[in-house]
């Protein structure tokens, strides 16, 4: 698996759980090719999914964040 670059937007996904088994609002982490993947549920649709690691401790634990906006 390549590693994207921040002007580049993987579009694949690879299927780690159904989509049920994640509330909206909430996340789950999955382990993708040695890498810690973070994946939240949006809305009843939609995902985003980024590296699961925090950028200020090296710890994997962005999965247990919480999902909002700024409103």
């Amino acid at each position: 698996m390549e590693t994207a670059t921040a002007t580049e937007i993987d579009t694949s996904w690879i299927k780690v759980c159904d989509l049920a088994d994640i509330s909206v609002g909430a996340g789950t982490c999955a382990r993708s090719g040695g890498a810690q993947i973070a994946i939240f549920r949006i809305s009843e649709t939609e995902l985003r999914a980024v590296q699961n690691t925090c950028p200020h401790t090296g710890t994997p634990v962005l999965h247990q964040g919480m999902v909002g906006d700024q409103g």
